[in-house]
């Protein structure tokens, strides 16, 4: 039997929200995104590092379900925020032997660099931050995309393997 605890963090807004619905077409290149996707989790690693902690290991199966939550959002099928969190994590609980779930999502626009600005803003709310030093955390799943006006969607998923 799981222990579905479940810290869904407060949702974090950075840049501007101004109401916009973006369209379903998407800009930016895979390579991009997936280069977003490594660094985020290069910088959440190095900063878990300098705590005292393990590495987040990525795991592709919550790292598709992440990518498909942020490309929702990007696509305005579904709005920011942690909708159809429950989904999410009972398929991790029924495909991967974990105890405990997270999820942090953000978005931005206008940034040269909207991994630090995602990775600054997570540091900065306690909420996030707490996903992120979580020690019991093992593995995640990290998915970037951006909408045609240029919104990147970043959604990481946390989890603990069950001992």
């Amino acid at each position: 039997m799981r222990n579905p605890i479940l810290a869904i963090s407060l949702v974090l807004c950075l840049g501007i929200w101004c109401g916009f619905a973006p369209s379903t077409a998407m800009v930016g290149s895979t390579k991009e995104l997936l280069e977003l996707e490594t660094l985020t989790l290069e910088l959440i690693n190095q900063y878990r590092e300098k705590k005292g902690m393990g590495e987040l290991k990525s795991i592709p199966y919550m790292q598709e379900l992440a990518r498909e939550h942020s490309l929702k959002m990007a696509q305005g099928a579904r709005a920011f925020g942690h909708r159809g969190w429950e989904e999410r994590a009972d398929l991790i609980f029924e495909n991967i032997e974990v105890e405990m779930v997270a999820e942090n999502v953000a978005f931005n626009k206008g940034y040269d660099d909207p991994a630090d600005k995602v990775f600054d803003g997570w540091i900065k709310s306690p909420s996030h931050k707490e996903n992120i030093l979580n020690e019991d955390f093992d593995i995640t799943g990290m998915g970037v995309s951006k909408s045609d006006d240029g919104v990147y969607y970043f959604t990481q998923i946390f989890a603990s393997y069950l001992e």
